[in-house]
């Protein structure tokens, strides 16, 4: 195999083996909180994570957090645009950055064992969008303590 070739393989391999074990640790927090779907990224992070990040005041993962959460509006705007037809979807106005830390540090303060996705779906659901499943409804979360 030429170097180059062996270059781009390894390289292929060190990606894959990185978001192998995300894709995991994603699965596994969704399904202790109790949320229906994978969730990859900042979504999964807990309540927790996102309270300790704002007491240290850390810029960067809030950011992150803020950042994520106009992704995930914005794919709820645009949910009817997949398929082989577009269908008529209502919308929600994303809302500014400090409006998404003070929800999400609110929903978090009354459900602390959620994860963000969870305060997204929340978020969604007190603009007026449609959620059919809500956290809050959901059996409380459970770990198998065999782990």
């Amino acid at each position: 195999m030429k170097s180059n070739a062996k270059s781009t393989l390894l390289s292929i391999l060190m990606a894959l083996s990185s978001v192998v074990p995300m894709v995991a640790r994603a699965a596994d927090a969704t399904s202790d909180a109790g949320s229906p779907g994978l969730v990859i990224g900042t979504g999964q992070f807990s309540c927790g994570q996102f309270a300790e990040y704002h007491k240290q005041d850390d810029k960067v993962q809030m950011d992150l957090i803020v950042q994520w959460f106009w992704g995930f509006l914005t794919a709820y705007n645009y949910r009817g645009s997949f398929g082989t037809t577009l269908r008529p979807a209502s919308l929600i106005p994303p809302p500014d950055s400090p409006t998404v830390v003070l929800f999400v540090g609110k929903y978090c303060e009354r459900h602390p064992l959620q994860l963000i996705v969870n305060a997204g779906l929340a978020m969604i659901h007190e603009l007026g969008g449609t959620v059919y499943w809500h956290p809050e409804r959901a059996e409380p979360p459970t770990r198998n303590k065999s782990n």
